[in-house]
């Protein structure tokens, strides 16, 4: 499943991150899965500068599965937006600084 969107440093062209799911318990991995639908929206929200719109999205997937950290992540990221929006050059993914 898709879970980041990055740039390395150095780099402006961002790379797709994905988390690899045949390792999980089958437990996990349904978990996962059950939250496919609200990722992928959650994500595409917050892509397009949506940051409510995620944080519902993430917030749900939170609730739903605690044992996610993609969520948290996410969660964090469009709050820190909603107070401090990113510049509207923003080309809708991270830009790591450090390797």
């Amino acid at each position: 499943r898709q879970v980041d969107r990055v740039a390395v440093k150095g780099k402006a062209t961002a790379l797709t991150l994905y988390e690899l799911l045949d390792a999980e318990s089958p437990d996990r991995r349904a978990a996962k899965l059950a939250n496919r639908d609200l990722l992928a929206d959650a994500l595409q929200a917050y892509a397009q500068r949506d940051f409510a719109a995620a944080l519902i999205g993430f917030g749900r997937m939170a609730e739903s599965d605690s044992l996610d950290a993609v969520p948290a992540l996410f969660i964090a990221r469009a709050q820190r937006y909603l107070v401090t929006p990113p510049p509207a050059d923003w080309p809708g993914y991270e830009t790591l600084t450090e390797k």
